[in-house]
């Protein structure tokens, strides 16, 4: 199976480009070797009380991709962040600060375009959004599509 991810080569450089190639294909990959594994049965009270946990889990993060573009002012966003949050992004700072700046950062790059919220898979204490912004959203080949993965403490 492959996946296919177009960018928008204005909006990402090369290194973020192949970052979220990578996490594609790792994604992909874990989830392939998930399926292949034999089920495990867990007692039913903690398999309800883990999927509680991802459905809230889930909410949160979507709460975060409602209000990244807009929405919210940008110091509410702080709430959303650890203070000792660490980038995997080279180009971003560390931390609580690093994050907002580069919020706002794209919140003016990305001035008039929509994100939507595609697909939202979660495991546990992390969660994976695939999302496409676009200036012109009903066109689904144009823009770019992102693929965030969030771990919640």
């Amino acid at each position: 199976m492959q996946a296919v991810i177009s960018f928008n080569p204005l909006t990402f450089g090369k290194f973020m480009r192949f970052v979220k190639r990578s996490a594609v294909v790792l994604a992909l990959s874990g989830m392939m070797a998930a399926a292949s594994l034999p089920a495990q049965a867990a007692p039913p009270s903690a398999a309800a009380a883990q999927t509680m946990e991802e459905a809230a889990n889930k909410a949160l993060v979507l709460q975060l991709h409602n209000a990244l573009l807009g929405g919210r002012a940008l110091h509410e966003l702080g709430s959303y962040f650890a203070p000792h949050l660490i980038a995997h992004d080279p180009a971003m700072l560390n931390g609580r600060s690093g994050m907002l700046a580069a919020i706002g950062a794209w919140r003016q790059s990305l001035s008039g375009h929509t994100l939507t919220v595609k697909h939202v898979l979660s495991d546990r204490n992390q969660v994976l959004v695939h999302s496409h912004v676009s200036a012109t959203p009903g066109k689904e080949l144009s823009g770019a599509n992102w693929l965030d993965i969030y771990r919640l403490e």
